[in-house]
């Protein structure tokens, strides 16, 4: 009979959800897997948030028993550290200081997560700056660090023999400019700056998702499927993101590396992990032109392979063996 393992994700579709996802789908063929998609709204009122997400774990943890549970950081705020759940995993992309308000809210937090880390089986992180992070929290012989990973045949299918300028006249990309992936139209995503330190006569920026898509800037702005939005990344010159956020990893980097796009980054955090593991180039912000900088990458043909080749090892492959190796360490 097959152990049972709860895996409490997102309904959400974007980003650590996605990772969350693949986690469920890379136990099933070996574990009895109960996925539960917990509500996971930002946090924005505390003692209603928390009794929502307690309310809903409580009900996980009265149905049934699991040798395992792989829980995702909304869970924490549930308090599950106070609940019977064997073999507790927790999944922690990041923890950001701009996510959550005002410095109480910020406080409150930030408590429940080191209390819950604390009481932990398992931690898992995904860059090892979170690693040393964590590491003053609980043992670090608890924490695993288990890279994003992706589809590579998928991503392959979606950006093999397309016409690149076809693509850009399609979606009024021009062709005698450098084009510019500036991530997504969020403001902590850095996509302003870019568009800021960019000379327009010479550099088109594009950007894609995001809340800040109808912000009237000198950039263009697509609504993207994944194929889509793979293209764009392929038929760009470079990726530049100059993020504020204490990133876990990047996923929009590393599908960049993916495409054959070489990655120009604020390097903060795990993202800092990502780029100097590629071989791509971290921004210094006041001390750099940008201008310059994207001039002298696109000079480095051999940026650009070794950033693909870095980036192809972290396939569904690897994110299936490493969790199966997690969970196997239980003593079931």
């Amino acid at each position: 009979m097959k152990k049972k393992v709860l895996s409490v994700t997102r309904k959400s579709q974007r980003g650590g959800a996605i990772y969350e996802t693949l986690v469920s789908a890379s136990l099933n063929d070996n574990y009895d897997v109960t996925e539960y998609k917990l509500d996971a709204k930002k946090p924005k009122i505390i003692p209603y948030t928390k009794l929502r997400y307690r309310y809903q774990v409580r009900n996980i943890s009265n149905k049934e028993q699991f040798d395992i549970s792989i829980f995702n950081r909304a869970a924490v705020y549930a308090g599950i550290h106070n609940y019977p759940f064997k073999n507790k995993v927790l999944i922690m992309h990041h923890y950001d200081e701009f996510e959550n308000g005002n410095r109480l809210t910020q406080k409150y937090l930030h408590d429940q997560i080191i209390q819950c880390v604390k009481n932990l089986d398992r931690l898992v992180v995904v860059a090892d700056y979170w690693k040393d992070y964590f590491g003053q929290y609980l043992d670090k012989e608890k924490i695993r660090v288990i890279h994003n990973a992706f589809d590579i045949e998928e991503i392959n299918e979606h950006i093999g023999y397309f016409d690149h300028i076809a693509f850009k006249k399609e979606n009024g990309i021009p062709l005698d400019k450098i084009i510019v992936y500036a991530s997504n139209a969020l403001e902590v995503k850095g996509y302003k700056e870019v568009i800021k330190k960019l000379n327009p006569d010479k550099y088109f920026v594009v950007t894609s998702g995001g809340s800040d898509k109808n912000v009237v800037l000198n950039h263009l702005h697509l609504d993207t499927d994944y194929q889509r939005y793979l293209r764009l990344l392929a038929v760009s010159d470079i990726t530049v993101i100059l993020s504020r956020l204490t990133e876990g990893w990047n996923r929009i980097a590393h599908e960049s590396l993916l495409c054959g796009t070489k990655v120009i980054g604020s390097g903060i955090a795990g993202f800092g992990d990502l780029l100097r593991g590629a071989g791509q180039v971290i921004f210094n912000e006041g001390k750099d032109n940008l201008q310059l900088v994207i001039e002298e990458v696109l000079k480095n043909d051999l940026i650009g392979k070794v950033g693909y080749d870095f980036a192809v090892e972290f396939d569904n492959k690897y994110f299936r063996n490493s969790w199966l190796e997690l969970c196997e360490g239980f003593s079931l």
